[in-house]
């Protein structure tokens, strides 16, 4: 009886942990328990994000070449995250982290729909959360095409031009299901810096960009290299009354500078 006791005692002392050991499961413990616990909050919180100002615009038809031209350009994973692409989030710390400065981005297509549509530009710590909470709220509402076409139509342009089809009006007097693919291309080639790849101010700057775009197509698989080299060749008509407002504004400027 006396060696079972001791046997028992024994099996106890070997089993028990070391203060450390204690210390980590007590730490993941509560690393649990936090994770919940925002995991809960931020349910609500996306549950409580306002996005009913966002109105999917039922008439727009998106060609695919304008589709697969900002996926290609913006958010490749576009169909394949949930809003939120932590791949290209990792991505884009490492190349920043080498470049010494931010060169590269990891927002989304979605992200970019909730700042331009919900946010400022500030840069604090909980305009991102909000950022996050719209997110989700909006990846939980709509569908990737209705998102998509949400994006379109909440970005600039330039020219004054808000939203895809005021865009390709402005530009080339066209419906957006009558763009081409080198149109496409240029319509998401534009909003990377609207005043100075504007095809209107700055054709050939414009062009460049648009090739850039193309050649993203092309590297994911969205067109052929025979689309690609017809698209690089085809010249851009701009509308030519938006050419001679533009230079009327160029003569103004440089009459108030002088």
């Amino acid at each position: 009886m006396k060696e079972r006791v001791l046997s028992r005692v024994n099996y106890h002392q070997k089993v028990a942990l070391n203060p450390m050991t204690k210390l980590f499961y007590k730490a993941i413990i509560l690393l649990l328990l936090l994770s919940c616990t925002l995991l809960f909050i931020g349910n609500v919180m996306i549950e409580k994000s306002d996005i009913s100002k966002l109105h999917v615009p039922a008439k727009l038809e998106v060609p695919e070449s304008l589709t697969y031209a900002f996926i290609a350009t913006e958010d490749k994973r576009f169909y394949h995250h949930n809003g939120l692409d932590y791949i290209a989030i990792i991505r884009a710390s490492v190349e920043n982290i080498k470049a010494g400065g931010v060169v590269q981005g990891g927002s989304t297509i979605t992200q970019q729909l909730s700042k331009n549509a919900f946010l400022t530009n500030e840069r604090t710590f909980s305009r991102k959360w909000k950022e996050i909470f719209y997110t989700k709220k909006i990846e939980r509402t709509f569908t990737k095409d209705e998102i998509l076409k949400l994006y379109v139509s909440n970005i600039y342009y330039g020219e004054g031009a808000w939203g895809i089809e005021k865009a390709a009006n402005l530009y080339f007097g066209k419906k957006v299901n009558q763009l081409t693919l080198a149109e496409s291309a240029m319509m998401a080639a534009v909003v990377k810096a609207p005043a100075y790849y504007s095809p209107a101010q700055n054709y050939d700057k414009a062009v460049e960009r648009r090739n850039v775009v193309l050649r993203l197509m092309e590297k994911e698989g969205y067109i052929s290299h025979d689309e690609y080299v017809q698209a690089v060749s085809e010249k851009l008509v701009i509308r030519h009354d938006i050419k001679i407002e533009q230079s009327m504004l160029n003569s103004a400027r440089k009459k108030a500078v002088s």
